[in-house]
């Protein structure tokens, strides 16, 4: 089997894309302001997508909530673990989908809004994240319950 120079070059720049795309956060940031301010703004991009549309939930535990995680969920108490025990087999639901994701950052936090739909029901969602760097270490959430029937026709997104 032969491979071209160009071929080979473009698998090397894939495989390097794919990784740096995705790298493990740090809680050591060395960069100006406004490069941890882009740096933030992607890792809740990248952990926006890893959670919600690929579902991966691991993989993106694993890259960017590696240790401690403050969790003020009403109904979970905070630790990895114990997010990843009741989000990994919660989220594996075929019926379980997310639309409309949007991810910002700003000011150490990180923000992501979408709809959650499962089964019959449809539920706006923002979760709320604090940073250390470009790694998760706090979270906040808040639900609506989409009806269909609100009078205001720009309700949630």
């Amino acid at each position: 089997m032969r491979f071209s120079v160009p071929t080979i070059a473009t698998v090397i720049v894939a495989v390097i894309s794919s990784v740096t795309a995705q790298s493990p956060c740090t809680t050591n940031f060395v960069g100006t302001p406004e490069q941890l301010q882009a740096a933030q703004q992607q890792a809740i991009a990248d952990f926006g997508n890893l959670f919600l549309v690929q579902k991966n939930i691991q993989r993106g535990f694993d890259l960017f909530i590696p240790g401690e995680y403050i969790n003020h969920n009403p109904y979970a108490t905070s630790g990895r673990q114990n997010a990843l025990n009741i989000l990994v087999p919660a989220l594996a639901s075929s019926s379980l989908t997310f639309t409309n994701v949007h991810a910002f950052s700003g000011q150490g936090y990180g923000l992501l809004h979408y709809r959650m739909r499962n089964g019959g029901s449809s539920t706006a969602v923002m979760d709320k994240f604090r940073f250390v760097g470009t790694c998760i270490v706090e979270h906040w959430d808040v639900g609506q319950s989409i009806s269909g029937r609100e009078s205001n026709p720009i309700a949630f997104f």
